[in-house]
């Protein structure tokens, strides 16, 4: 059985490609963001110096430094990271290029490991667990949020967006990557590469939507409003963790 890999070339021209969109949904990212860390935050007691693999612009590690942590990012866009040092003031956090598969780092050296909203960017996320495992200290904490591929409407809406895959992708709004990887598959992947007191729940946020700038846009626009709107109804009436949009997960080294 043939296994998929990354395509590291195409995640980077997404993220070029996606970048204006990015920086137009901030405000509202940051709102997000800050509402999920006030419901994890208990998961970095002890912790000091933490790496969050997929920085991106570095959101979520924005919101930690200023709590106190040191956090080094990662990611594999340059841009992303040259972006997230202009708009990062703080000497808690230092952003870095590398792959997740690959990460440039000893075994063993941060308290914890966050990767929030990445994953979904791997055909595999068996290489990532795998790095996650060999950097993080041995009892410390690794915490994953990313899409709920469980949820069923979630599952009919990729493959709805798969028909319009090419147009997608020429608009920088989705990457050949991307799947949505199921509440299973999180808990398989990380129990093989040793990962203990696995924890899982789904959760649910506000849609971030994109401005109007064309045809192509519009219809993405146009969606996200109807996606949020089956979303708020999948959350009241499924249980858990098929029920959110996206998935939390802790586990311990």
């Amino acid at each position: 059985m043939k296994i998929e890999t990354q395509d590291k070339v195409a995640e980077i021209t997404f993220h070029k490609l996606s970048l204006r969109d990015i920086l137009q949904s901030e405000p509202e990212k940051t709102v997000n963001y800050q509402r999920i860390y006030r419901s994890v935050r208990s998961i970095f007691a002890g912790s000091n110096i933490i790496l969050d693999a997929g920085c991106g612009t570095g959101t979520f590690a924005r919101i930690m430094s200023k709590e106190g942590y040191i956090i080094v990012g990662l990611d594999i866009c340059k841009d992303l990271v040259r972006f997230s040092k202009s708009i990062n003031n703080t000497e808690g956090f230092m952003p870095v290029v590398g792959d997740l598969e690959r990460m440039p780092f000893r075994e063993g050296c941060f308290d914890s490991c966050i990767c929030i909203f990445v994953l979904h960017h791997f055909p595999s996320i068996k290489g990532v667990c795998s790095e996650l495992y060999r950097v993080v200290k041995n009892k410390g904490r690794v915490l994953v949020i990313d899409t709920n591929g469980s949820n069923p409407y979630l599952k009919l809406s990729r493959r709805i967006a798969g028909l319009f895959k090419v147009l997608l992708e020429k608009i920088g709004r989705a990457s050949k990557n991307e799947r949505s990887h199921n509440h299973s598959t999180y808990i398989k992947r990380l129990s093989e590469n040793g990962f203990r007191n696995i924890h899982l729940r789904s959760g649910f946020m506000a849609s971030m939507r994109i401005k109007r700038r064309s045809c192509a846009s519009l219809l993405i626009f146009i969606i996200s409003i109807i996606e949020s709107i089956i979303f708020k109804v999948t959350w009241k009436t499924l249980p858990q963790p098929l029920n959110g949009h996206f998935l939390i997960i802790s586990a311990q080294k």
